[in-house]
């Protein structure tokens, strides 16, 4: 249903839904949170759409430049360079020369960071005007379904959760570094003593040392 409201724009399907909940933009914009069924469904889609769907850039005139996923590659798409104040609320159509209906490099170049600027010159515009298309980046037609939003986020939430873990590992191999370190430095010390007693066998002492000074 999220689909015919960004798409298909002349149902009456949408008209209706335009009218009632969003008057003054788009489905993404939609402040109303009370209504029917089928409006509180589209809702909870939108969000998980939201963070997992890509934009394909037509006339720029629906995606947000920023907080929107419109990048190209395996990333979620979002531009992470500083928000520019002239240009934090406005949409890509703004970077678009509509003369020549190619990326202005000018304001690119001056408003993202390098490499986010080469990303965005590199992203084709059609010779004539096309509406934005939103799809879904993990089917094989773009298209949006129940079950994909689902494995999706069954993906995502185990990602966080081995996120989670890793980093909670490394928290205490950090915390107990130093106690373990200086454990070794005083077995070194220990072993540089025996190394040095004439009645300790030579190559035994060399060994430990060697062992010891690689845990280091």
């Amino acid at each position: 249903m999220l689909a015919k409201l960004v798409h298909d724009t002349n149902s009456l399907f949408f008209k209706v839904f335009k009218a009632k909940y969003f008057p003054n933009g788009s489905v993404f914009e939609a402040k109303v949170k009370s209504g029917s069924f089928a409006w509180k469904s589209i809702l909870r889609a939108r969000k998980l759409i939201l963070m997992g769907a890509k934009w394909r850039v037509g006339d720029g005139s629906q995606i947000k430049i920023y907080g929107s996923n419109w990048l190209p590659g395996e990333s979620q798409g979002r531009v992470v360079s500083p928000p520019s104040p002239t240009l934090s609320s406005t949409t890509i159509s703004t970077l678009i020369d509509p003369l020549a209906f190619g990326w202005n490099s000018h304001i690119i170049d001056n408003t993202f960071l390098p490499f986010e600027a080469e990303q965005i010159k590199s992203i084709p515009l059609g010779l004539t005007k096309q509406p934005d298309f939103l799809y879904w980046p993990r089917s094989k037609d773009g298209s949006y379904s129940v079950s994909m939003g689902y494995h999706w986020l069954c993906a995502k939430e185990n990602k966080e959760v081995a996120s989670t873990l890793n980093s909670n590992k490394a928290h205490r191999r950090n915390k107990l570094r130093p106690k373990e370190e200086a454990l070794l430095l005083n077995r070194v010390v220990f072993e540089a003593k025996r190394f040095l007693n004439p009645d300790t066998p030579p190559a035994t002492g060399y060994s430990i040392l060697c062992k010891l000074l690689e845990e280091l």
